[in-house]
């Protein structure tokens, strides 16, 4: 979960994004608090990260697992 977290909080354009993709299966499904549907899939759930990266460039997560 570190890394995962680590690999967040580095962005979509960090050498570390490659960790976040690696740490969602190919057929991942991502429920978001509104959205009456999941994202499926690793590369909806990348793209929709990145959009949400521009839209919110500086989100962080302050946990530490």
């Amino acid at each position: 979960m570190k890394t995962l977290d680590d690999a967040w909080n580095a962005g979509p354009g960090s050498k570390d994004w490659e960790t976040f993709r690696k740490r969602h299966a190919e057929n991942v499904a991502v429920y978001w608090p509104g959205q009456p549907e999941p994202t499926r899939g690793r590369h909806n759930h990348d793209s929709e990260a990145v959009e949400f990266f521009k839209i919110f460039p500086d989100n962080h997560l302050v946990n530490n697992p």
